[in-house]
C-alpha cells in the first residue's frame, strides 16, 4: 500500500472520503477541527515519493507582532510535552502546528494518521486557551507560566 493510499483509507474511514484529492504527488484531505469554540483547518497529506505522512493545522488565531517573542516562548516551554511536531509563526502572524512522519520503507496503516491526528488534536486542545492569550496581547509569556499548575 501506498502512503496516498493510507491517507484515502483513513479518509474514508473517518467519513471525510468526500474531501479526499490526489493532486501533485499527494493525497490529500482538507477538514476541520474544533477547539471548543475556534475552529481550525486542518489538512492530512501522504507522499509516495518521498514517503511521508504530513499534518497541518492552522490556527484561527493571528498574534501581533508585539507578542512574537512570547509566543515563541509558548511554543519552547510546550515543546517539552509535544513527543513530535512543531509550529511555525510568520511574518503575518498567523500560527501553523505541523507534523512530519516518515516510515522509510515501512508501509503505514491507517492507524499511523490516526494516531498523528488524535495526538495533535489532544495537545492543542490542551493548549490552545494559552496560545490565544499570549497572542492575543492578554498576557505576556511568564504571566501565563505563572498560570500553569505547579505539579
Amino acid at each position: 500500500m501506498s502512503y496516498i493510499k493510507t491517507v484515502e483509507e483513513w479518509a474514508i474511514k473517518s467519513g471525510f472520503q468526500h474531501l479526499f484529492q490526489e493532486s501533485d504527488g499527494a493525497g490529500n484531505v482538507g477538514f476541520d477541527m474544533d477547539f471548543g469554540e475556534n475552529r481550525s483547518p486542518a489538512l492530512v497529506r501522504g507522499f509516495d515519493d518521498p514517503k511521508m505522512l504530513q499534518l497541518f493545522i492552522f490556527l484561527p488565531i493571528k498574534a501581533k507582532k508585539s507578542k512574537f517573542n512570547d509566543l515563541l516562548q509558548v511554543f519552547n516551554y510546550v515543546y517539552e510535552f509535544l513527543p513530535c511536531g512543531r509550529f511555525t509563526l510568520d511574518d503575518k502572524g498567523e500560527i501553523v502546528f505541523n507534523q512530519n512522519v516518515t516510515l522509510g520503507d515501512v508501509m503505514p496503516d491507517i492507524s499511523v494518521v490516526e494516531e498523528m491526528v488524535g495526538r495533535a488534536y489532544m495537545f492543542l486542545d490542551f493548549h490552545f486557551s494559552g496560545i490565544a492569550v499570549v497572542a492575543s496581547n492578554k498576557l505576556s509569556f511568564e504571566e501565563w507560566k505563572e498560570q500553569l499548575p505547579k505539579d
